[in-house]
């Protein structure tokens, strides 16, 4: 796996592992400054994401997947091919749909601070709305992927022993026959 690939993917998994649980706690906080600024810090976040999130996808595309390291079954690499779709698609549409629900929400758009769109204060419910369901739909998508994504590194891990995680790792793996 090249280098762009596994700096790539282990940035995206440590900022989605940090926003998703970021994101389940904000209705916890009371209303005041507290929970404002870490809106406002999730926001911010949620831009470098859709950033990260797009140079990951474009590199994907024109990288593809590695290959199995190992005699695995049709079944399995198509399932792995299918989580690792989602999760791409899905760390691109939750930046996209948090975007949708702020601005549709009369909120202008801030990254740490910046303004990048103006505070309209005009409200465009049905949006806002829709894009809200996507986004806290899309963050237990996210989560269902990681889950399975784990599952399966520790399957191969555990059962295969095929050296897929050292390869996430950047290390040598000789592939098995």
């Amino acid at each position: 796996m090249s280098r762009p690939t596994i700096v790539l993917h282990w940035v995206a998994a440590a900022l989605l592992l940090f926003m998703i649980p970021g994101g389940l706690v904000i209705d916890e906080f009371e209303k005041g400054p507290f929970r404002s600024g870490w809106i406002d810090f999730h926001r911010s976040l949620g831009l470098i994401v859709l950033v990260v999130a797009f140079v990951r996808v474009s590199w994907r595309i024109k990288e593809g997947f590695p290959p199995p390291l190992s005699n695995t079954p049709k079944w399995e690499q198509v399932l792995k091919k299918g989580d690792h779709w989602l999760l791409l698609v899905a760390s691109l549409f939750m930046p996209l749909s948090g975007i949708v629900m702020n601005v549709a929400g009369g909120r202008g758009l801030f990254f740490f601070g910046v303004e990048l769109v103006a505070t309209s204060g005009v409200k465009v419910q049905p949006w806002a709305n829709l894009a809200g369901n996507g986004h806290s739909l899309g963050g237990d998508v996210i989560l269902a992927g990681v889950v399975l994504h784990v599952i399966g590194l520790t399957r191969r891990a555990l059962r295969s022993k095929d050296g897929t995680l050292r390869r996430m790792f950047g290390l040598r793996v000789t592939p098995k026959a």
